[in-house]
């Protein structure tokens, strides 16, 4: 199986996701995935892995006067810590 996966990329495996944080020297990866309390640094086999795409549809949000704020856009924050 062809390796096309580099550090930082994002990937499916099984029902998770997470970035390659590393390679191990058997043909699997160090993946760094959200856990309960703490990311979680799980090795996964190259062949579990798929790589990660983004539909711009499905992130999107609303401000506060319910306009769409899409990825990519330019936005300006006047409120916030």
């Amino acid at each position: 199986m062809e390796n096309n996966f580099e550090v930082n990329d994002f990937v499916f495996f099984g029902n998770d996701f997470g970035i390659i944080i590393g390679k191990e020297k058997d043909d699997s990866f160090k993946i760094m995935k959200d856990g309960l309390e703490r990311p979680v640094v799980v090795s996964v086999q190259l062949h579990v892995l798929k790589r990660a795409s983004f539909d711009r549809k499905l992130f999107n949000v609303k401000d506060q006067l319910t306009n769409t704020i899409s990825v990519g856009d330019m936005v300006r924050g006047l409120d916030g810590p």
